[in-house]
């Protein structure tokens, strides 16, 4: 197929999509709509960015840090490559756990509406350290191999942290309360 990727929906293209590389405009409007495109597409697969960290193309690194703060994306060092994937259970499970029950607290800061999740250290290094959510969000710019050292850093300086529990589960009754109410629900799906 040839066509310009901003005109067309891929919900047209025939066929599950577990796959998708984007390396096309470097603009964003561009970026966003290819992106929206493939993550609308996905039930689940793996979608990679190009150009990443080129430092010709500043508007890839813009719109996939902007993203990083709703979805996981990953950057492989010391390349050009970005990616995010897409619809896995455990990474849904994760992002939920991530953000459960802090909808009132968004004015607060970032470590009052995101926690970090303690995961066995191989889980959460194949999670690209995204469980160190709070931190992430507190410091963007903090590299995914750096974040297990910044939260230890956070702790020495008695940083406030009220929003970071460290059992992997403990979130898990607040979900259960706010699936209990339709308020809740409303705020379980919009965090």
């Amino acid at each position: 197929m040839q066509a310009d990727s901003t005109e067309i929906s891929f919900l047209s293209l025939n066929g599950p999509i577990d796959f998708i590389f984007i390396d096309g405009g470097h603009e964003s409007h561009i970026i966003r709509s290819d992106t929206e495109n493939a993550l609308n597409t996905m039930k689940s697969g793996l979608v990679i960015w190009h150009d990443y960290a080129s430092g010709l193309h500043s508007d890839v690194a813009d719109f996939l840090v902007e993203l990083s703060q709703t979805r996981p994306i990953f950057h492989i060092v010391n390349s050009l490559v970005a990616f995010c994937i897409v619809g896995t259970g455990i990474s849904q499970l994760l992002a939920l756990a991530q953000h459960i029950g802090f909808a009132g607290f968004r004015d607060d800061g970032p470590l009052y509406y995101s926690r970090t999740v303690s995961l066995w250290p191989p889980l959460s290094f194949f999670y690209a350290n995204m469980n160190f959510h709070g931190e992430h969000h507190l410091a963007p710019a903090v590299p995914y191999y750096n974040l297990p050292s910044f939260s230890r850093r956070l702790a020495q300086l008695s940083v406030d942290r009220k929003s970071i529990e460290s059992g992997s589960f403990q979130w898990f009754g607040t979900l259960i309360k706010q699936l209990s109410s339709r308020q809740g629900l409303k705020e379980t799906l919009t965090n």
